[in-house]
């Protein structure tokens, strides 16, 4: 678990920091209680606001750059810690770069979910890009069986599998299926966008990783099972 917990940090630390490596500002402000528009990041001209803060969430999010502002019905949560990244990157070869934003809805203890929206840099209107956990849901098979004092998983994806038997004591209780979507990280790595989302075997035990790859078509290109 703290393996996968490092190799999802790695790779956001990867995301939230691209700007800063290419020579660009990147700039991060808190705020002070009473504001009500609440600057959360800034990457070059681009500048995100969290707005009606409640129950320990922005429910909305504006985006601001030099072609104009736009809101949306977004949520992010208001720990500075988890307050959103940028990146730009021209992720479809189109020759403009897009705006990438990641957005985090949930954390604790085996939960990082995170929520992503590319936008269009000349009009901020919003890419479709391909749901990672559907792709997995149409392009995987998963299995956990109990057989005597032995769990036997199994997990197959595009073509790749991963077997593994656990005693069955290793786990206070095992799900009854292979989960996903608890933990889900976005990067941007040589200009190509990649989603992270570990496979949960019981409340504790993540011991593998699909890293999904993009395509310019902003449609999944390819998978790979990153064993931890």
């Amino acid at each position: 678990m703290m393996k996968q917990m490092m190799l999802a940090a790695a790779f956001v630390t990867l995301l939230s920091g691209c700007g800063s490596n290419n020579g660009e500002h990147v700039q991060q402000v808190r705020y002070s209680i009473g504001d009500q528009e609440v600057m959360l990041k800034g990457l070059q001209d681009i500048k995100l606001f969290g707005q009606k803060e409640e129950n320990g969430l922005f429910k909305e999010i504006s985006v601001t750059t030099l072609a104009g502002s736009k809101s949306f019905p977004w949520s992010n949560v208001t720990n500075p810690a988890y307050y959103p990244a940028i990146e730009v990157a021209d992720l479809n070869e189109d020759g403009d770069n897009e705006i990438i934003i990641v957005l985090t809805k949930g954390y604790g203890t085996g939960v990082n979910a995170q929520e992503l929206h590319i936008l269009k840099e000349d009009d901020l209107s919003e890419l479709t890009v391909e749901n990672p956990l559907h792709y997995i849901i149409k392009h995987s098979h998963s299995s956990i069986q109990s057989i005597g004092d032995k769990v036997k998983v199994t997990v197959d994806v595009d073509g790749q599998t991963y077997n593994k038997d656990y005693a069955k004591s290793a786990a206070g209780t095992w799900n009854d299926k292979i989960r996903f979507g608890n933990v889900l990280n976005y990067a941007v790595m040589d200009n190509k966008l990649v989603a992270l989302v570990p496979g949960n075997l019981s409340p504790a035990e993540y011991p593998f990783t699909i890293k999904l790859e993009y395509g310019k078509d902003l449609k999944v290109a390819g998978s790979t099972i990153i064993v931890q």
